[in-house]
């Protein structure tokens, strides 16, 4: 069994750390950090989560440091991967909406897996953790939404309401 602690671990890591980072990048006068191929910084990040949470892989980790060091290190790496597209440039609104609603219930699936095999607390907590996926996937969509809005208002307003 896993525990709920352990979860958490990984998701502060791979869904706060990493986002974090990312900003910084901007936020110390960096360049934005730009990827070439969003779908594979999706790919490899949920596919860490699947690999990591539903094969030996984790209750190896357990007992051996190193391993349990690099579970870490790749859970911030394919984190601060994912979020490139979703906080740096590339991507508009549109692909983030879509990368972000794509991927919580590609992550949320592991959660329920971990619930089905009978580890109730730990299922729970990875579901949690997704928690914001699914924010910034309704805050970017919001945005463009409302982007949307006003500018098919300034168009109404500049060349009349279309019949």
């Amino acid at each position: 069994m896993l525990t709920a602690g352990h979860m958490v671990e990984h998701s502060l890591l791979a869904m706060v750390v990493a986002p974090m980072t990312v900003l910084a990048w901007t936020a110390l006068g960096l360049p934005r950090p730009r990827l070439a191929r969003p779908a594979l910084a999706w790919s490899a990040f949920v596919i860490a989560q699947w690999v990591f949470h539903l094969t030996p892989l984790l209750e190896q980790s357990h007992g051996n440091p190193v391993l349990h060091a690099a579970e870490h290190v790749a859970f911030f790496a394919v984190g601060v991967w994912f979020w490139i597209p979703v906080l740096g440039a590339g991507l508009g609104d549109p692909g983030r909406s879509l990368y972000l609603f794509l991927a919580a219930p590609a992550v949320d699936l592991v959660g329920a897996a971990l619930m089905v095999r009978g580890d109730k607390a730990a299922g729970v907590a990875m579901l949690a953790g997704t928690l914001p996926i699914v924010i910034a996937a309704v805050a970017i969509t919001w945005r463009w939404l409302a982007r949307e809005e006003r500018h098919a208002t300034l168009l109404e307003r500049t060349h009349g309401a279309p019949r």
